[in-house]
């Protein structure tokens, strides 16, 4: 699942490396236009799910699990620590599943709940997440 999904760029990535099929999420209807026109230029419509909603609404409905969430939301975003919360309280990650944060590199999430390992490049840093057993 790609979240803040923006131009699809990863998530078209994903599929080049083997992923089955991947849920876009993306609030902006026009960027949505777009990511359908790619998804189709690209030949890949069967593999996606492209949905236009706020992120942190749509956690809350769905109904599946992810082997990967990603997430890019705006850096200056103050509700970035809610998503650990979503997917963890709407058992979204599948076992071993694995969550991957990119984030402005002045901030930094701590949780409970989760085993997180950061990568810094440049101004941004990227944390890989995974749910911790009860």
């Amino acid at each position: 699942m790609d979240l803040f999904a923006g131009t699809g760029m990863n998530s078209w990535e994903f599929l080049s490396r083997g992923a089955i099929h991947v849920t876009l999420i993306e609030k902006h209807r026009d960027i949505i236009k777009f990511l359908h026109q790619q998804s189709k230029l690209l030949g890949v419509e069967q593999s996606t799910s492209i949905l236009c909603k706020d992120v942190y609404r749509s956690l809350a409905q769905l109904d599946r699990r992810f082997d990967i969430i990603f997430a890019d939301p705006p850096y200056n975003d103050d509700r970035i620590e809610d998503l650990f919360v979503l997917i963890k309280n709407h058992q979204l990650l599948s076992d071993n599943g694995m969550f991957i944060l990119e984030h402005a590199k002045i901030r930094s999430f701590e949780s409970l709940d989760f085993d997180c390992t950061t990568r810094t490049y440049g101004d941004s840093q990227i944390s890989f997440c995974t749910l911790l057993a009860n």
